[in-house]
């Protein structure tokens, strides 16, 4: 049954409509668009005269500028509606792959990551807000575990495709079929029509859009226990790519880098895992689903450090997506359940500042830890920042049970 908050409740309590397929399709576009470049921008940012320590600010550069947008974002999902701030954010994306052409110094490739980053924030918090609008709520954990499949395909996809694209150091063709991606992205949303009732829309009178910084305080908790999920997340995103090289697993299997096969098996443990573990949040609350996941998060992490060969490699790919496909789209799932329809924008443009906040601050501090120490104290400190999210959602949950008792936890 639609909240009665909701001004225009879903018309459907069927899951795979015509709008929802047509969402699922754009996020995989831009999505691989993205991931293409997570295997391999690190080698082209190296290729540029940055050190391991200068890496890891440049590849911060992005996930600092979606957390400074996404607050302002989120109001202007609310007001001006999601399709437009999609269609914005995708055009955007596609001139960065362009720019990025013309990217022959490491200021000028700092620049373009900043008008990615604002394409890319755009995108994800209004197509995940799109998705939310269209769904009925006894389904949501269901179709956010659903609409991750498809950005799970994508990061099996991208990352693969990046390696097989580049060859090394041919970076031309990787750019360019970005931007195409971006650009067919563009073409589906034609097919998808804003749902955004005027009951949502600044008040009469108004006369103007404002542009506010603002985050959503009932999507805090959720956040906090996301950014410490993504802090890992980064920790393998950012670095696996150089931690191959160094620790010498550089063979080749089908005549592609061994590390691509990491983000297929990744992708596929992600595409079978999400949508049974939404189901469990639907039926058994959060906990059991946000506690399972961050258990295997940890054990994962610190098995990345006795990888060294590529079955270790694949059986922690599987692992770590088991982990991270539980707790990804539940805290996602619980942000909006705690939040009224017409804040949902500040809500998940909330969660996505706290998942690039701690994509932000592993980008920002590992690459030192990497330089000064090594990869293995790199991957335990993320372990460690799990365990901490752990014992903060314990907490949470503890103090939610005393406010609400009848409430699903």
């Amino acid at each position: 049954m639609a909240d009665a908050t909701d001004p225009m409740p879903p018309t459907s309590t069927h899951l795979w409509t015509k709008e929802y397929i047509l969402l699922d399709i754009i996020s995989f576009l831009f999505f691989t668009s993205f991931y293409l470049l997570t295997s391999t921008f690190q080698f082209f940012v190296l290729a540029h005269g940055a050190t391991v320590g200068d890496l890891g600010f440049v590849l911060a550069v992005l996930t600092v500028t979606a957390i400074i947008s996404r607050p302002v974002i989120g109001p202007l999902i609310d007001s001006l509606g999601r399709r437009k701030i999609l269609l914005f954010g995708l055009a955007l994306m596609t001139v960065a792959n362009l720019l990025y052409l013309a990217g022959n110094t490491l200021w000028v490739i700092i620049f373009i990551r900043i008008v990615q980053g604002v394409g890319w924030s755009m995108s994800t918090t209004a197509a995940s807000t799109m998705v939310n609008d269209i769904v009925a709520p006894d389904r949501r954990g269901e179709a956010m575990g659903f609409y991750s499949n498809f950005t799970d395909l994508a990061m099996a996809f991208g990352p693969f495709l990046g390696v097989y694209i580049t060859r090394g150091t041919q970076y031309t063709w990787l750019f360019l079929v970005g931007a195409v991606c971006t650009l067919a992205a563009l073409l589906f949303l034609t097919g998808v029509p804003e749902r955004r009732n005027a009951s949502v829309s600044p008040a009469a009178g108004e006369g103007r859009v404002k542009i506010r910084f603002q985050l959503e305080s009932r999507a805090f908790l959720p956040s906090l226990v996301l950014l410490t999920i993504t802090f890992s997340y980064a920790s393998v995103l950012g670095y696996l790519p150089t931690f191959v090289r160094h620790a010498g697993l550089t063979h080749k299997f089908l005549g592609i880098q061994d590390y691509a096969y990491f983000y297929i098996f990744f992708a596929l443990t992600l595409l079978f895992t999400r949508g049974p573990w939404g189901r469990v949040y639907d039926k058994r609350g959060k906990s059991l689903v946000v506690i399972s996941g961050i258990v295997l998060l940890v054990l994962a992490m610190v098995g990345l450090n006795l990888v060294r060969n590529l079955p270790e490699m694949l059986a922690f790919a599987v692992l770590f997506a088991t982990g991270f496909g539980a707790v990804q789209p539940a805290t996602l799932a619980w942000a909006v359940s705690r939040t009224p329809k017409a804040r949902w924008g500040k809500a998940i443009s909330t969660y996505y500042t706290a998942f690039d906040g701690g994509m932000a601050l592993a980008y920002a501090s590992l690459g030192y830890i990497i330089q000064l120490a090594s990869y293995s104290a790199a991957f335990l400190t993320s372990a460690g920042i799990l365990l901490g999210g752990l014992c903060c959602f314990a907490v949470m949950s503890s103090v939610e049970r005393r406010k609400n008792p009848s409430e699903s936890v």
